[in-house]
């Protein structure tokens, strides 16, 4: 108890590390990820598409957009929400998970 009372303020700093290891662990019923079932939804990178509008108030994201296929470790193609396919690859450093 006396080492909890000297850190009152140590778990805001550990939140991120707790709560993205529950949503990666798989789940021994499904077999999956929280993730993988329901955050399939992703923003990409706004800096990429658009390289000419990097000024301080461009968005940093742009989306979301679902992804449709892995393509190999790190790598995946995305389409539009309304299914229309976006026609290139897209590393996972320059995709962010989509929060609903």
């Amino acid at each position: 108890m006396i080492q909890s009372e000297s850190k009152k303020e140590a778990w805001i700093d550990e939140l991120l590390v707790v709560l993205r290891s529950l949503t990666t662990t798989p789940s021994h019923a499904t077999g999956e990820t929280p993730f993988t079932l329901v955050y399939d939804l992703v923003l990409r990178l706004y800096s990429i598409t658009h390289p000419k509008n990097k000024d301080k108030l461009s968005p940093k994201w742009e989306g979301p957009y679902r992804i449709s296929k892995m393509i190999g470790p790190g790598t995946y193609k995305l389409e539009k929400l309304n299914v229309d396919a976006i026609p290139r690859t897209w590393h996972a450093s320059n995709l962010t998970k989509y929060y609903v």
